[in-house]
């Protein structure tokens, strides 16, 4: 498993200025040819907008297989720690694939010896990862096999059933300088697609590009570069369910590139949305189109070179470097679903009477799913219940605490509480499945439910998280060690409580109050949650992600489209907004905390799979509805925090029924952010003083965990 530390790599890439909009669409500014970033008239060698798109891979015969794939690659050229392989400077275009015969796991160079080397040479190596058994080879060590068998690129098929391609680790006996081709690992059912076809006695061809073919008509849709709906799962009875909510509406669009040599005009995207109810057949229930170039769609620059100035009508879309943000006129509600079922959305870029000259990347389909009881982000895996997460992140420097989590809208449907939380955690160093946790300060890690109500703290609502606007309703802790299946990378669950009143000396892997009591979780309607999975300090330590879907489409398109900023996950990785809450959570986790202000500052690639793999499943019964009745349990932590609000210092007093080896105080700025924690040893009763001299005025959480339980108080920093 590759894990990337994305605060690394996530810089600010100003574009040449800021996209500007009219009524449909958005186009960025040339950055390349006579142009360099800074805006200066020296030519520059680099393609930018191959460095803001990555690498595309596709299949281009035969046709049954023909189109654009998803990836990860070991290197994607970004300088990163423990990136190894090559990158690709120049395209590899309709070159053969050679896959071993039988196919085997590629456990060693003799599989590459005559006569299969003589085939390989000059072509591209798809070999299955593997094998599932023991004695796996090492990712580096196969393509290094491949190097040696005169293969110009390495395609891993991840032979996991079902299965995303993930990040690919390598050992120091295969890794670079001695491996120089490039590195890549597709799909289980994608890899299973192909090797039919060339088990078939097909001829496979693929092209990996870091931008065009050298065709002469060659538009595309890029790569993870439409607008996705708001989830990949959720309840079908909270959807829309009472008429259209503004939350909830659909924007179709993509960012669609020009590959080609040729100039293009009357560029045409059209969008179709489908419904398939369980057990039923499909049906469109809308479709939408959008055309650059027409005469009703001037297009405007903005930039430090062109002013806000109309291009006109038939404006061109150059050749080689030009990416255009393509959206319909407006937003959409998707209806209220019968019930379960799949929502299919496919785009498709033409321009009419002129064949494309590489027609594998003009359409591109999303699936989202209307579910009994389900919230979940990112894709997930049905037969086996649970998230799909193809890696893993961590935001901070290795081993420093934060906190990462999803925002889920629940709909007009009352009656619902939270009834699992499901994420998984992987520590590195590790070998999964078989390493158990290793210990840290809390001996497990907090999950907190936040409730955003935006405007609440007296500002005009403006679709932007600030301090003041979430509302803790949740705080757990999950105990590691305990449950024998709690190893590095699987799955972990908080499931709701028996009720109220818990049993205080059981495993506290339940969802509890604000303050941490056991209890049910009720969710309001028409509300936003924000699942906050507190990932801790200790050994390094990273969240599972999607690592494959781009909520960046979306909340690009809404916010220049409909002014509002669609959040799809916040995380604190800046420990300077630490002791500054007065700053806004922008919608997708970076290290351009800008993007508030200039939605233009992302790289999109760099934004694909920031999706948490952290799904919710609701409870929708009848007895989940408030009922005013208080909760009976009694806490073995005795707290108070004084004075409040704090000024200068801020004591925190903890009485236990029970002494407790460690007592740990951490505190959650009013954005729902890690900002620092002590750790205190044989504690029973005493108090703690915390310094506020250096924490920004605003709204904090004081936590305390001892014994296994949690204990949470507000606090105010006043000047």
């Amino acid at each position: 498993m590759k894990q990337v530390n994305l605060f690394k790599s996530l810089l600010f890439v100003g574009m040449l200025g800021a996209s500007a909009v009219n009524g449909q669409m958005v186009t960025h500014p040339y950055a390349y040819g006579p142009y360099t970033l800074s805006g200066a008239t020296t030519p520059t060698t680099s393609n930018w907008y191959k460095d803001y798109i990555g690498v595309r891979l596709e299949v281009t015969a035969p046709t049954p297989i023909v189109g654009s794939y998803l990836f990860t690659t070991s290197n994607d050229g970004s300088g990163l720690t423990g990136e190894w392989g090559g990158v690709v400077n120049t395209p590899l275009v309709n070159v053969p694939i050679f896959m071993p015969s039988p196919d085997s796991f590629s456990s060693n160079a003799v599989l590459f010896s005559s006569p299969e080397s003589d085939s390989m040479v000059g072509k591209i190596a798809v070999i299955w990862r593997g094998p599932l058994t023991a004695a796996a080879v090492d990712f580096g060590c196969k393509a290094l096999h491949a190097q040696q068998a005169g293969a110009v690129a390495c395609v891993l098929i991840n032979e996991y059933p079902g299965q995303a391609p993930v990040g690919m680790g390598a050992s120091m006996s295969c890794t670079t300088p001695t491996i120089t081709i490039p590195v890549f690992m597709i799909g289980n059912l994608d890899g299973i697609a192909i090797s039919g076809q060339y088990r078939a006695g097909q001829h496979v061809t693929m092209t990996i590009t870091p931008w065009g073919a050298n065709l002469a008509n060659d538009l595309g849709i890029i790569p993870s570069g439409g607008a996705f709906w708001h989830d990949f799962a959720m309840p079908a009875n909270q959807i829309n369910h009472s008429g259209n909510d503004v939350n909830l509406n659909q924007l179709d669009g993509a960012f669609i590139a020009n590959f080609g040599t040729t100039t293009a005009s009357n560029v045409k995207l059209t969008g179709n949305l489908s419904f398939t109810p369980t057990g039923g057949s499909a049906t469109t229930i809308h479709r939408d189109s959008v055309v650059f170039g027409a005469a009703s769609s001037p297009v405007y620059y903005h930039s430090s070179i062109f002013s806000d100035t109309a291009r006109g009508a038939n404006y061109p879309f150059a050749p080689h470097d030009s990416i255009i943000a393509m959206y319909a006129p407006s937003e959409y509600s998707i209806g209220t679903p019968p019930g379960t079922g799949r929502y299919d959305l496919t785009y498709n870029v033409s321009i009419p009477d002129i064949a494309d000259d590489d027609p594998a990347d003009n359409t591109l389909t999303y699936s989202f799913y209307a579910t009994d009881s389900l919230y979940s982000k990112g894709r997930y895996d049905f037969t086996n219940n649970m998230p799909v997460h193809g890696t893993s992140e961590q935001f901070n420097t290795a081993g420093q605490e934060f906190v990462y989590g999803p925002m889920y809208y629940v709909g007009a449907k009352a009656g619902t509480s939270v009834e699992n939380i499901q994420y998984f955690l992987a520590q590195a160093g590790t070998t999964p499945p078989s390493t158990v946790f290793l210990n840290n300060d809390l001996g497990g890690n907090l999950v907190f439910i936040y409730k955003w109500v935006d405007g609440s703290f007296g500002a005009a609502a403006d679709s932007l998280i600030e301090d003041g606007e979430l509302q803790l309703v949740s705080s757990s802790l999950y105990t590691f060690g305990v449950n024998p299946n709690d190893t590095s990378d699987a799955l972990l669950e908080i499931k709701r409580s028996n009720g109220f009143g818990a049993d205080p000396t059981a495993v506290h892997n339940y969802t509890g109050d604000a303050s941490g009591f056991p209890s049910t979780v009720y969710l309001d309607p028409n509300s936003w949650y924000y699942i906050a999975v507190d990932v801790p300090s200790g050994p390094t330590t990273f969240l599972g992600i999607d690592d494959q879907l781009n909520p960046y489409p979306r909340t690009y398109g809404r916010a220049h489209m409909s002014n509002l900023m669609d959040y799809n996950s916040i995380t604190n990785i800046d420990t300077t907004w630490s002791t500054n809450p007065g700053q806004i959570n922008p919608p997708i986790p970076s290290g351009e905390s800008n993007i508030v202000v200039n939605i233009d500052s992302f790289q999109l690639h760099r934004a694909k799979g920031l999706v948490p793999a952290v799904a919710m499943y609701v409870n929708h019964s009848a007895d989940t509805v408030h009922v005013g009745v208080k909760n009976t349990f009694k806490s073995s932590i005795d707290m108070s925090v004084y004075p409040n609000p704090a000024t200068e210092y801020l004591n925190v007093s903890v009485n236990l029924q029970q002494p407790a080896k460690s007592v740990t105080y951490e505190v959650m700025d009013g954005l729902g952010r890690f900002v620092g924690k002590v750790v205190h040893n044989n504690v029973q009763n005493e108090v703690y003083t915390l310094s506020t001299k250096n924490l920004a005025p605003g709204n904090y959480h004081m936590v305390v965990v001892a014994n296994g339980q949690v204990q949470v108080r507000p606090f105010t920093v006043i000047r």
